[in-house]
């Protein structure tokens, strides 16, 4: 076992026996971080040579994709995407009673919203929500 030497006031005392304690918890996590570090480089090794050989397995040349293709494929996504979101709500209530994209009145304004429609301005809070 290794001892780290203990200033001479603390010998023989609580704080002695929590020194060295705490110092071999110090002693341990180093150990195990040694260990980890250790077992995780010859894993990315083995993780950089499978990426290698399955980059040659991919299709290459015309078949493939490159930047010309995604973009397109993310243009035709986002065109698709938004026709549709523009279809849901553009229905009578399909923004207002639809839950999921609503946006709600902030919780500040909600203990005021009751006593202003029954003076009279529920319209307002309608067309404010």
């Amino acid at each position: 076992m290794i001892r780290r030497a203990v200033p001479k006031k603390l010998c023989n005392s609580a704080a002695a026996r929590f020194y060295s304690e705490h110092y071999m918890i110090r002693i341990k996590w180093c150990l195990v971080l040694l260990l980890l570090v250790s077992s995780v480089t010859p894993a990315a090794a083995q993780f950089d040579k499978l990426l290698k050989d399955l980059g040659g397995r991919l299709p290459s040349g015309s078949g493939g994709l490159n930047d010309a293709k995604i973009g397109s494929g993310l243009q035709e996504a986002l065109k698709v995407g938004t026709e549709n979101a523009v279809q849901q709500t553009g229905t009578v209530d399909g923004f207002l009673m639809n839950k999921a994209i609503k946006i709600l009145m902030p919780k500040t304004l909600q203990s005021m919203e009751q006593p202003l429609r029954l003076v009279g301005y529920g319209p307002q809070i309608d067309e404010f929500v």
